[in-house]
């Protein structure tokens, strides 16, 4: 018989640090009935690995990879581990996300039925409500019922980038309502942050995915058009004008490619840009 859980949490690990690793230990677990990390680290990359190896117990369950399969494989792989489980809410978290004191049995007095998900937030907006309803959320500090993966999986085709918008659009249209936790109950940095500025920034490599996989996404209905061309100038722009660490035509490759390959159909992996 296995043992009830009220929340488990996933994190997809991809060459994680020793600090990483530690706040897994040191934060987030203690708010989770149980973690399962699975590893995309391919077996070359061997830097800061003593740690990890030593995770494995009765509260976390480690899966290691030994190359990078993509976020959305890695997170069916996880989804799949805790289908085992007797388990109410999964949590999905980037690995460098870090939860503060006492969100999660906040937050899980808060939903009200199983058609609630619920998305923590870095930042608290003033004068709103504290749940904000919203059309998308990012994986990193989402809240799901368990029950959703009967019927709704990742994307594992897009690789990486862009999971989280189809994920919620197809959930959306399932009937299913998205919360952002109006307060500060999470540390997360997206991307890497320019010099002398308080802008981050996305390699070429990652702009292509975000390119491709945005592309496809329009073409499907599944984001806006406003939307669309919104994030394309944001990711885009930045690294054309805003910083001086990769060449600039490397952005202009990336995005022509991701515009090529989204008409095309070529999905997946593209070894072309490799993270």
């Amino acid at each position: 018989m296995t043992v009830p859980f009220k929340i488990v949490g996933v994190i997809i690990a991809y060459k994680p640090t020793i600090e990483h690793q530690k706040n897994w230990v040191n934060f987030n677990l203690k708010q989770l009935d149980h973690l399962i990390i699975i590893d995309n680290t391919p077996t070359n990359y061997i830097d800061n690995y003593n740690f990890i190896e030593e995770l494995n117990n009765e509260k976390i369950t480690v899966i290691r990879n030994n190359k990078n399969l993509g976020i959305g494989q890695a997170l069916n792989q996880a989804v799949e581990i805790v289908s085992k489980f007797d388990v109410e809410y999964i949590l999905t978290l980037d690995q460098d996300t870090v939860l503060l004191d006492n969100v999660i049995i906040n937050v899980l007095e808060l939903i009200k039925d199983k058609k609630t998900t619920i998305s923590l937030s870095d930042s608290k907006i003033i004068d709103k409500p504290l749940l904000i309803e919203v059309k998308y959320a990012i994986t990193s500090g989402f809240i799901v019922p368990a029950s959703i993966f009967e019927k709704h999986k990742f994307r594992a085709e897009f690789f990486m980038d862009q999971i989280d918008f189809d994920f919620s659009y197809n959930i959306r249209k399932d009937g299913y309502k998205i919360f952002v936790y109006n307060e500060k109950s999470i540390i997360h940095n997206m991307g890497e942050k320019i010099p002398g500025s308080n802008k981050r920034l996305e390699s070429p490599n990652r702009v292509y995915y975000l390119v491709r996989n945005s592309t496809i996404l329009l073409i499907e209905h599944k984001i806006t058009i406003i939307s669309y061309i919104y994030q394309i100038t944001y990711w885009v722009t930045k690294g054309l004008f805003f910083q001086k660490k990769y060449p600039r035509k490397a952005y202009l490759k990336s995005t022509i490619s991701g515009f090529y390959d989204a008409i095309k159909g070529n999905l997946g992996y593209n070894p072309d840009f490799s993270l």
